[in-house]
């Protein structure tokens, strides 16, 4: 997989913030996108962009990188598991 160049993606986060007034929703799903979300750039987007509100991880497994993003920025930012429900218990 490509390295992903973090700075054009974060802009494009920023610039479609300004653009539209409403929640944003990240989707962190590197098996289709081919683009990879590391924590800290998931907890720089959500602490840099206020309307960027909620992220559906479908990164597994997913119960790592939820309690890797929560440690960092506790429940600001609201987090959706994505794969079928598979990690649903632990996701809790």
């Amino acid at each position: 997989m490509p390295k992903t160049n973090l700075d054009v993606l974060f802009g494009y986060y920023y610039q479609l913030a300004e653009q539209i007034p409403i929640p944003i929703v990240m989707q962190d799903y590197p098996q289709t996108s081919e683009v990879e979300m590391p924590v800290d750039f998931v907890v720089k987007v959500a602490n840099g962009i206020p309307n960027v509100k909620y992220l559906k991880l479908e990164d597994p497994p997913t119960p790592t990188k939820i309690s890797a993003i929560r440690n960092k920025i506790l429940d600001s930012l609201g987090i959706f598991g994505g794969p079928g429900g598979v990690f649903l218990l632990d996701e809790l």
